[in-house]
Order: C-alpha cells, then structure tokens, then sequence
C-alpha cells in the first residue's frame, strides 16, 4: 500500500520538476518495493536516470542496484534509503515525442488521447509540457512558446489533460471548452441533486452508463469529467472547487 501510495505522489508532482532537474527519492524503510523497485518505475514511467554519488571511500553507506542505504549498525540515525534521480523526458507513458527540426517544438505524434476530440482539429498543435497535453493553435504557436519561455505563465493554450503512468486523465479544462467535440465523447446529463453532489466533489453512481471517462452535464451544460468504474465513479472536479456550502 505505501509503495503504491508513493508512486501516485510521484505521477502528481512529477511535472513540477523540470526537464534535466533532480529529484531526491528517500523513504524510511528498507524494503525493495518502496525502494529500489519504485525507483526503477519513476525511470521506466515518468523518464528519468539514477545518478551515482561519489562517497569519497565511506564505507559506512551502503550502495544498492538503484540507491544507497543507510543502515543504523553503520551510520547515525534510524537509518533509511536514498536515491538521486535526472528527469530526462518532457513527457512519459504512451506519449511519444517528435522534434520540429525548424522551429526545435517537440509535437505529439502517437497520443494516447481517446477520451475526446476537438473541434477543427487540425487548427491546434498538440504539444507535451512535462507530463501535461496542451493545444495550441498553430498560427500563434511560436508566440505561446516564446511567452512561456520568458515569463513564469500561469496558464496557456488549451489544457487537455495529465499523464499519470501509462493512463490519460481529461482536464477540467477540456471540459468546459467551446472547442471540444461534444459528440465525440459520451455526455451523461444529470439530476439536479447529482449534479450538486457532483460539484461537491461528492462519489456519484453511473450504474447504466458506459464505463470509462464521462462527460457530466446538467441540462446540456458540461461540468466535468468522472471515471467510472461499473460500481463507482472517480470524481474528478477539482478540489479547490468544490461547493462547501449546504445547497
């Protein structure tokens, strides 16, 4: 369960951490699958190489195939592991990159993106920042990725969605887009009282409906996207917000 716990922290802050930057991973514990067995996930899912650290002949310390362990019969303290890891891919899963030797843009060319599509579609770029999709429209592309080089942006572009791992998960974003597709995905309009229970972030029963990510709406207006599973749905309305109040 901890490891598991820690692979989803892992695939929500990886895009806080840029291309080329390090990431410490350290844990309290000594078993493989927190350790060593996550550290090769966060390289084999997220993109990113172990760094060797020079321990200038201290014995004391002691090297695994993925970190260094710190056991307490030979160094001070409770005792614990570390691993020192590169991020080196803007984008991970089933996403795969492909540079624009002209303008040096890296574009999605094989996406994982089944859950929607766009209007016009062929009038946006759909470009990997990190581990989130973006589109753009083309005609003011340069202008887009010219501003966030320069300035600290705190959004742009059309976010559709996050990798985490191999799955996609749409943006709310997307979701309340004129510029989604709506027949392209399955658009479940709701009750009154769902669709409270919805925007309170609140679990919501799907039992009829298809399984996968819906689009929720309440007398035809979009409010965002669940997950469901058959005997659930995964709420996925943004936590900062949800409604507080007693409606």
């Amino acid at each position: 369960m901890c490891a598991e716990r820690q692979r989803e922290i892992l695939s929500s802050v990886w895009d806080t951490l840029k291309t080329d930057g390090i990431l410490v991973y350290s844990t309290c514990t000594y078993n493989r699958e927190e350790n060593e067995e996550n550290v090769q996930w966060i390289c084999e899912e997220l993109g990113a190489e172990v760094l060797t650290i020079n321990l200038d002949g201290n014995t004391n310390i002691t090297a695994s195939d993925n970190g260094y362990r710190f056991y307490p019969h030979k160094t001070k303290g409770e005792g614990f592991f570390l691993s020192v890891l590169r991020k080196n891919s803007l984008v991970h899963g089933n996403i795969k990159n492909k540079k624009d030797d002209k303008k040096g843009i890296k574009f999605v060319t094989n996406q994982n993106i089944k859950t929607f599509k766009l209007q016009e579609p062929e009038r946006w770029a759909i470009v990997p920042e990190n581990n989130l999709i973006k589109a753009y429209d083309k005609d003011l592309l340069t202008e887009f990725l010219t501003i966030n080089k320069l300035l600290k942006c705190m959004h742009s572009g059309i976010q559709l969605g996050e990798m985490k791992g191999s799955d996609f998960i749409p943006a709310i974003s997307i979701a309340l887009s004129k510029k989604l597709d709506k027949t392209s995905v399955e658009m479940i309009d709701v009750d009154y009282e769902t669709a409270i229970a919805f925007l309170r972030k609140d679990a919501i029963f799907l039992p009829d409906a298809g399984r996968g990510y819906l689009l929720i709406s309440y007398k035809g207006m979009p409010l965002g996207w669940v997950k469901n599973m058959g005997n659930r749905c995964n709420n996925l309305y943004p936590q900062e917000w949800r409604i507080r109040m007693k409606i």
